[in-house]
């Protein structure tokens, strides 16, 4: 309890958030016959560096093994696996984009990969954002392009494979 009244100016000062990238949602898979959607999210960041990399197929169980394939933005965690890059897969491509900057608001842009991924890759992709200016703020996601879901169940002794177009949802024979 003050003794008397007081008036006056109060200021405060507010911090800006450190810039950040990230991959909006959890989803690993996109299918092959659909836009291949994206969303980045960002804040307090302008310009963005999209990396795109193909992992080739006989480099999976190698890749599976040293990332699990989870989403990372933790640039040392996945320094492994970034280094060996260029033995596990190609750069399909590459290319800056500018987004739509608010200050300390997050901000979600759509990447249409689709524009970027031609028709005849499927499979593993390897998809880093990170910001212009500082390449060391980065977000990694791994996606799976595909048009087929594959359910599987083991018994004693066979091995059931069950394969389904996932646009139509109709049996793949064979």
């Amino acid at each position: 309890q003050l003794g008397r009244d007081y008036s006056g100016n109060v200021q405060f000062l507010a911090r800006d958030i450190d810039p950040q990238i990230d991959f909006a949602g959890n989803g690993y898979y996109m299918t092959r016959s659909g836009n291949l959607n994206l969303g980045l999210s960002t804040i307090n960041v302008g310009r963005v560096r999209v990396q795109i990399q193909k992992v080739f197929a006989n480099n999976l169980v190698y890749l599976l093994n040293a990332s699990e394939l989870r989403h990372s933005d933790d640039y040392y965690g996945d320094y492994q696996v970034q280094q060996n890059m260029s033995g596990l897969g190609t750069t399909v491509n590459s290319f800056e984009i500018e987004v739509g900057r608010s200050a300390n608001e997050e901000v979600v842009t759509p990447l249409a990969l689709e524009s970027y991924v031609t028709p005849e890759h499927r499979g593993v992709f390897r998809i880093e954002a990170m910001e212009s200016e500082r390449y060391w703020n980065s977000s990694t996601r791994y996606v799976v392009a595909t048009d087929i879901g594959m359910v599987t169940k083991r018994t004693d002794d066979a091995i059931w494979v069950w394969l389904n177009n996932l646009q139509s949802l109709d049996p793949i024979a064979n």
